[in-house]
């Protein structure tokens, strides 16, 4: 007994779907498709916030280091506000050189300010600082004694804050070694 097959109803009979297998497929795909499209967009938003967020701190981080260095200059740029009474412009190089070179180690400046003597208006300066020590003190006192382009340093006050020696001291310019 054999039977025979016909290839060509198989054939016919396997291409043949129910109508509504097409429609489903094509909604699971379609959906599909915007879910990755979706999810594609928002990781692509996430990451652009993520750059902007960390140029943002960048920024803050810079304008910080700005307002600081603004802070540390602002006492020199009033020291300098103060000094055209000379009749020349004054060359910092010189007093910012013999500052670096007098004041020893443990001993440092905090403020500067800048004005004149009301008495005389002869040309002055405020220092403002600490040092480690009582002798480290004592150093810097006669550092600006000896110094050439700063004359007759007064201790307006110095006090022993936490072990350390805080202190305001005036120096007058010496005109001559700053121009």
């Amino acid at each position: 007994m054999r039977r025979q097959i016909d290839l060509l109803e198989a054939m016919a009979y396997s291409q043949q779907r129910p109508a509504g297998r097409p429609v489903l497929s094509g909604v699971a795909v379609g959906s599909l498709l915007l879910i990755l499209l979706t999810g594609t967009f928002l990781y692509r938003k996430a990451a652009e916030a993520s750059g902007l967020r960390t140029k943002v701190e960048m920024l803050r981080t810079r304008m910080h280091l700005l307002s600081e260095a603004a802070k540390v200059t602002a006492p020199v740029g009033g020291a300098r506000a103060a000094l055209p009474a000379l009749s020349r412009p004054i060359r910092w190089s010189p007093l910012l050189e013999e500052i670096s070179l007098i004041v020893p180690e443990g001993v440092w400046t905090t403020r500067w300010e800048g004005g004149s003597d009301p008495g005389s208006g002869a040309l002055r300066m405020k220092l403002v600082g600490g040092a480690k020590s009582q002798e480290r003190f004592s150093l810097f006192l006669t550092a600006l004694e000896r110094s050439a382009v700063l004359s007759e340093p007064r201790l307006a006050y110095a006090r022993r804050t936490k072990g350390e020696i805080q202190f305001e001291i005036s120096v007058g310019l010496k005109g001559e070694g700053l121009r």
